[in-house]
């Protein structure tokens, strides 16, 4: 059994990033002592207008100083976690060449921008014209004055473009409305108004999330160049997953590949409806400074480990990789291990042939969101309580395995 991992250990950069944040915030959005003293209860209540109460987040929230205030301090660096984690295992995002044009929708203060730099070194000397598209413009200025410490000498150029402006205007921002070799909508679908004026699109029925997908994906392809690619990432929760995979279909359906999380270009076996799962990821947060760990604690938000939902599409290409039958097959590893009858043990996983139960045995647990090749016997059964495809990895496992949780 071979693996790949998706989530690597937080990177040195992003690390000592996260140990200054504080500092570089404060030299960019200063926080007055009064302020900062009750900074934890607007991180409490911006929690909530992002969970509980989503029906009650204004469209505008960014623009409001103790709900940006919050966000910068607590929500910003969090999202460096989750998206500089992902980045770093993602593999071939960008589109090759010298240059690189990346438009990032509902930026906010430019998370990606951010991520990205911390990430992919090997981008940093690319030329890249990065383009933040937000209705609010204070936050995306943030991002950019923290980037500017981050790497004063970046050859990369910036642009902001108001949400709903004209893709065409004069002067200097004129590379930036090209079309895109990379598009992002990060934390985009799940703050979208739902059907009737509500806010939070998770909570809408199944045909408003299916006319809101195919307009997007209408949009994204006047916006994406025809070899270009789309990184679309949500929090690691059930109405963002069912979404995903809702558009991961319409997108297949529309002569789009999907390159990552999927192994393939099937149906997909962990849709989010009814009482099935959804596809997300979990990671331990490593790394974490105590400065943003003690901010969590006061405002009642502990936080051990991060998760999130993504889907990595490509315009044109025909990506067969992973399809089932005899043989090797790969899995996208979805669980922690989990405890099995009869002293066993094993993990979920997506594959071409649906949902796959991998049989751990003495071998090492794999992490979620690792990319597996396991061999396929030739009558596979199938688990009587998911109905998952049962496959058995008999190798030696070192000293350590983690420990597994009750199924």
């Amino acid at each position: 059994m071979s693996a790949r991992r998706l989530f690597p250990d937080t990177g040195k950069d992003l690390q000592a990033f996260l140990q200054a944040f504080s500092d570089h915030l404060q030299a960019v959005a200063p926080l007055k002592g009064k302020h900062r003293a009750v900074l934890h209860k607007g991180v409490a209540e911006l929690s909530d207008l992002l969970t509980v109460h989503r029906d009650e987040l204004p469209p505008d929230y960014m623009a409001r100083p103790p709900l940006l205030a919050a966000y910068l301090h607590f929500f910003l660096p969090w999202n460096l976690v989750r998206q500089g984690r992902l980045l770093q295992g993602l593999g071939d995002l960008p589109a090759p060449g010298p240059s690189l044009r990346i438009l990032d929708l509902g930026a906010g203060p430019a998370t990606f921008l951010l991520a990205l730099w911390l990430a992919r070194p090997e981008l940093r000397a690319r030329e890249v014209a990065y383009t933040a598209v937000d209705r609010t413009e204070a936050p995306v200025r943030v991002g950019f004055d923290l980037f500017r410490r981050l790497a004063p000498d970046s050859p990369w150029s910036l642009h902001f473009r108001p949400a709903g402006a004209g893709r065409r205007s004069p002067g200097p921002d004129r590379a930036a409305d090209e079309r895109a070799d990379l598009l992002v909508a990060a934390n985009v679908l799940n703050e979208m108004p739902a059907g009737g004026g509500r806010q939070g699109g998770g909570r809408s029925g199944g045909d408003d999330e299916e006319a809101r997908a195919e307009a997007m994906l209408a949009t994204w392809e006047k916006s994406v160049d025809s070899g270009g690619r789309v990184l679309v990432i949500e929090p690691g929760m059930r109405d963002a997953g069912r979404q995903l995979s809702r558009m991961r279909g319409q997108a297949l359906a529309r002569g789009w590949s999907v390159l990552a999380p999927c192994p393939h270009q099937g149906e997909c076996p962990l849709p989010g409806t009814g009482r099935k799962a959804w596809c997300h990821f979990a990671f331990e947060a490593g790394g974490i400074p105590a400065w943003l760990d003690g901010l969590g604690r006061k405002a009642g938000l502990p936080k051990q480990r991060a998760s999130l939902s993504f889907l990595l599409m490509g315009r044109r290409e025909n990506t067969t990789g992973g399809e089932g039958g005899p043989g090797d097959l790969e899995l996208r590893v979805t669980s922690d291990a989990i405890e099995l009858p009869e002293r066993r043990r094993g993990v979920y996983a997506c594959s071409a042939r649906g949902l796959a139960l991998l049989e751990l045995g003495d071998v090492p647990t794999p992490r979620q969101g690792d990319l597996v090749k396991v061999r396929v016997p030739d009558h596979p059964r199938r688990d009587k309580k998911s109905g998952a495809l049962v496959i058995g990895a008999p190798e030696t496992n070192p000293p350590g395995v983690p420990r597994s949780r009750k199924r």
